[in-house]
């Protein structure tokens, strides 16, 4: 872990914390989900229909309610073996360097899965649409092959996520350029 703690506005560390949180029970649910399939599948039953979809979008909404936690408490892996050798300036220049690329690719990820929210999601006028760069709403909305689960809500989640990401990121990139080490 770095020698440096970003201190976030208590709002955003709640925010993403409730997230992570929120993501977590996912896990577990989706980990019930899979016990209960396998178990009443070895007794020859199926009591859980769509039990993939569900483990599938649980996984996909867990794993974008992580990210803000684990870049917000530098839980990320990281390989030090070069960058420990160099002092602790070098080491705070290339963390600022990492942080500044993170927030980069964190900014991608929002925009991207931005566009494809917009794409999936089936409602709202034109003059909506258009406020919000959305384009034009798709003919029929789009969903999961067994359980009928419209696209856009699964979506909807893993763009929080990355928004929050973002978020984090550009704030601890933010802190990095200010030169604080709080």
């Amino acid at each position: 872990m770095m020698d440096r703690e970003i201190s976030y506005p208590p709002f955003v560390r709640k925010m993403v914390q409730a997230y992570a949180l929120f993501g977590g029970v996912l896990l577990i649910l989706a980990a019930l989900v899979t016990v209960i399939s396998v178990g009443t599948r070895a007794v020859g039953l199926e009591v859980i229909s769509g039990d993939f979809e569900l483990i599938e979008l649980a996984t996909g909404i867990a794993v974008f309610s992580f990210l803000p936690w684990g870049h917000m408490t530098d839980a990320h892996v990281r390989v030090d073996v070069l960058a420990a050798r160099f002092g602790p300036r070098v080491f705070r220049v290339l963390g600022g360097i990492s942080d500044g690329l993170v927030a980069l690719i964190a900014t991608v990820i929002l925009w991207r899965f931005y566009l494809g929210f917009a794409e999936k999601f089936p409602y709202g006028s034109e003059a909506f649409r258009s406020v919000f760069s959305m384009g034009s709403k798709p003919f029929y909305p789009e969903t999961t092959y067994e359980l009928q689960i419209q696209i856009w809500l699964p979506y909807g989640f893993c763009l929080i996520g990355a928004a929050l990401f973002a978020l984090v990121a550009i704030l601890k990139f933010t802190a990095d350029i200010k030169g604080k080490k709080p």
